[in-house]
């Protein structure tokens, strides 16, 4: 499963520091990284004019398909914040 947005924008300005997403669409399948990559890119382009588009980030848990997706698609592989967080927990 992918989750794609445009950003994201206070949910209530002025009163608290929670965001949502912009424009969220999810592409799920049960397939190799190389199709799901070409799905994820087909639903991006359906949306978007690609060539406007400046930075790609995915975000992921280390898991190798997730990875070789971003090496697929031109994009940026990050670790996301759940695991980036659970990651420094069990440095402690």
């Amino acid at each position: 499963m992918a989750v794609t947005y445009e950003g994201w924008k206070k949910r209530n300005p002025g009163k608290d520091d929670e965001y949502v997403v912009i424009n969220k669409r999810v592409v799920a399948g049960f397939m190799e990284p190389e199709e799901f990559a070409d799905l994820l890119e087909a639903s991006i382009n359906e949306e978007y004019d690609t060539e406007k588009i400046v930075v790609k980030v995915l975000n992921g848990d280390k898991a190798k398909w997730i990875k070789k997706c971003a090496d697929i698609a031109p994009m940026y592989y990050q670790l996301d914040r759940f695991h980036v967080f659970k990651a420094i927990i069990r440095q402690k």
